[in-house]
């Protein structure tokens, strides 16, 4: 049995190559680590952010036979907080560039509970 790899310890190293990266990639397979642990390899190694992670591991010659299918898990994934969530959803904030779609989802601010609301504070009215 291969030993899964310490990706951070791996992200730590001098910052990869593209080539480099696509190479370091087939062999963190190879070893073990999964799809979201190459995600987190490519974001500390190249200091880039979660979405550009995720675009250069799911396009990376590594994980092109899991692309299809880990893209179609995080839109079922993000329909289903979508779903559970709608009551407590301020607003969806959809942006489309050459680089992808993103979107940001402002939740509502907790309501005071309806016993908070209904009690006055004693201590405001002299405590009577």
């Amino acid at each position: 049995m291969t030993k899964r790899p310490d990706i951070e310890e791996l992200a730590n190293g001098p910052r990869e190559s593209v080539e480099a990266l696509a190479a370091h990639l087939i062999e963190l397979r190879s070893r073990g680590a999964t799809i979201l642990e190459c995600i987190k390899f490519v974001k500390l190694n190249q200091s880039c952010s979660l979405g550009e992670a995720k675009n250069i591991v799911v396009n990376s010659p590594a994980w092109a036979d899991r692309r299809d299918q880990f893209l179609q898990h995080q839109q079922h994934m993000f329909d289903e907080f979508l779903a559970s969530s709608r009551d407590e959803i301020e607003s969806i904030q959809q942006t489309i560039t050459p680089n992808g779609t993103t979107f940001e989802v402002r939740m509502k601010k907790p309501a005071e509970s309806a016993q908070d609301a209904a009690e006055p504070n004693a201590a405001a009215d002299g405590g009577v």
